[in-house]
């Protein structure tokens, strides 16, 4: 089947529902089983501190930007914890 877009050709192979739909359910459970396996190699939380109730996120993210607002920057030693950053995401 050729289709054309924006003056070119391009060349779609003919597939059939059934076909489309073994393919999609072979990407779905690829990237199932990828996404899976990646998550079970992190056994703890790049930074348990964020562990926290949504209040209190809420809460830090006010008081942050209050001081965006005002001006004032608070320090952070970004290189120091990009080793365990790395490992995983866990934002508050």
């Amino acid at each position: 089947m050729e289709i054309s877009c924006c003056d070119q050709k391009l060349n779609v192979p003919d597939l059939s529902l059934r076909e489309f739909l073994k393919l999609a359910g072979v990407a779905a459970l690829s990237c199932g089983v990828a996404g899976h396996s990646q998550a079970a190699n992190v056994a703890t939380l790049p930074k348990p501190g964020n562990v926290i109730s949504p209040s209190a996120s809420l809460a830090r993210l006010m008081e942050g930007n209050i001081r965006y607002v005002e001006g004032r920057s608070k320090p952070h030693d970004f290189a120091a914890e990009r080793s365990a950053l790395a490992l995983g995401q866990n934002p508050f």
